[in-house]
């Protein structure tokens, strides 16, 4: 890939965003390195002009690890706000996400206690988004399947729902399907491992002893891994041809467009 596309960030800016694994020492380190200078260089200047832009009182900038998937920018209003709703920017191979995020148990449970309590408030949050898009809400769960981890080794149950189908009432009602079904896609979770050679004998036996029988070691929660998220997403093609100030301008609008959803679900 070239980067001659004249924005701040180029195609070769992202060409090191992975989706697997990096397991080998020497390559990790070489990973790391060029994440500590692509954040050094390109992501802590557009952090700075945002954290100015929105007035946030602290913020995070970090890495995905593991996986060398993602850069990530958090941004709190107030401290209380890092266990609860805040605002998420995911930079990764398919563009940058801009999130109202809810990814803790308790967190989750107060934003759908909020949306039981006060549909029509929500809605109307909904209601005065402008029409684009690029906005979606989306409702996760995860299944682990392994000891070694829980972001490790997962099924992950994802509902994607457009803003016209964004309600109280479409989520609330989707969150009580997750936990409603949860124990038969942990029985469609163990099919599947079964017949694909890429979860071997081992994993299987571990997923089937953890869950099913009377020595199961964890009752079914979907509630535990319940993630509820508000997104725009600025497309990688966009992206390469905007310059700091304008991608930066982006941002902060769709950032802007979120803090309703953000002060809703930390009433």
């Amino acid at each position: 890939m070239t980067g001659q596309e004249g924005g701040y960030f180029t195609l070769d800016d992202f060409d090191w965003f992975t989706h697997f694994v990096v397991r080998h020492p020497r390559e990790r380190d070489q990973y790391e390195q060029h994440f500590e200078d692509f954040i050094a260089e390109k992501v802590r200047p557009l952090h700075r002009t945002l954290k100015d832009t929105l007035g946030s009182r602290t913020s995070r900038v970090g890495y995905d690890r593991r996986d060398f998937e993602y850069v990530h920018l958090a941004f709190f209003d107030a401290p209380e706000e890092e266990l609860a709703t805040f605002l998420n920017i995911f930079i990764g191979r398919h563009g940058i996400h801009i999130l109202a995020n809810t990814e803790y148990p308790t967190s989750v449970a107060r934003f759908e206690r909020n949306m039981a309590a006060d549909p029509a408030g929500f809605d109307a949050c909904i209601a005065a988004l402008p029409p684009d898009v690029r906005f979606t809400s989306r409702l996760y769960t995860k299944i682990p399947l392994h000891p070694y981890g829980w972001d490790e080794y997962f099924f992950q149950l994802v509902v994607k729902y457009v803003r016209e189908q964004t309600t109280a009432a479409a989520l609330t009602g989707q969150i009580e399907r997750f936990r409603s079904g949860f124990a038969k896609a942990i029985r469609k979770g163990l099919v599947t491992m079964e017949i694909d050679p890429r979860y071997g004998t081992d994993g299987t036996e571990y997923y089937r002893s953890f869950y099913e029988g009377p020595a199961a070691q964890m009752a079914p929660d979907p509630d535990a891994f319940l993630a509820l998220r508000f997104y725009y997403v600025i497309p990688l093609g966009a992206v390469i041809r905007m310059d700091e100030e304008t991608l930066a301008g982006e941002i902060a609008a769709c950032a802007d467009r979120l803090r309703p959803l953000i002060a809703f679900g930390n009433r």
